[in-house]
């Protein structure tokens, strides 16, 4: 069995999907002292960015893969809601 991240790594590569990630947004934007004093704050800025970020991608016709937690039916409900307002198709 392999996790999130690798799997959303050989689709995006299989598919040409842009691939949008809160880890590794994080470690490209903030510093690493930002993050280790209050993680929380800048992930949740991360996938705010990412957020805006995918919905340009969609916008402009580019499939994204949103390699997120999505651990809750609220986040999941979120991401499909957000996919019908750009009228796009939404795999989970």
């Amino acid at each position: 069995m392999q996790g999130k991240t690798t799997y959303s790594k050989a689709l995006s590569r299989d598919t040409g999907a842009v691939r949008l990630n809160g880890d590794e947004y994080c470690e490209t934007h903030f510093k690493i002292e930002e993050l280790e004093a209050n993680w929380d704050n800048y992930f949740s800025k991360a996938i705010t960015q990412l957020w805006l970020e995918a919905e340009k991608l969609l916008c402009s016709g580019q499939s994204v893969i949103l390699d997120f937690g999505f651990w809750d039916k609220e986040s999941r409900s979120y991401a499909q809601s957000v996919a019908q307002s750009l009228a796009v198709n939404f795999e989970q």
